[in-house]
């Protein structure tokens, strides 16, 4: 999740569409900073936000708990970002997001998932674990 004050854009980032690319690009537009990707989340001095990238960080619904205040994961939805951010700001800004073609998005989901703890790898039993999420 990507919120930019000077360049007047929200993306909105999906899983397995190729979404870090696109975020790292928009990201340099954000910092200025070329080549560098945060994975902890900042809030910027303009009022720009950069989510979370953290695998360690101890979720709470989409926010991740900090020592100060929560800040948002990488991975999170519209109205979430516009509780984030304000409804006016959300609505003012360009909306930018990626999608891909469902089916090579589950096999790609298919082949992350190879290294997280699931009983049965093969792909018709992975896609039917996940019917529901299209």
């Amino acid at each position: 999740m990507l919120f930019s004050v000077l360049h007047n854009f929200v993306f909105i980032k999906s899983k397995k569409t190729a979404s870090t690319s696109i975020e790292c690009a928009l990201e340099t537009l954000i910092t200025g900073e070329i080549g560098q990707h945060r994975r902890d989340a900042a809030f910027l001095d303009d009022g720009s936000i950069i989510g979370s990238r953290r695998t360690n960080a101890k979720k709470k619904k989409n926010m991740v708990e900090d020592q100060s205040k929560p800040f948002p994961l990488n991975h999170i939805g519209a109205s979430d970002i516009k509780i984030l951010i304000g409804e006016n700001a959300f609505n003012k800004s360009t909306i930018i997001s990626s999608i891909r073609c469902p089916y090579d998005q589950r096999i790609s989901f298919f082949h992350f998932s190879k290294f997280c703890s699931i009983p049965d790898k093969s792909f018709p039993a992975y896609s039917a674990k996940r019917t529901a999420d299209f």
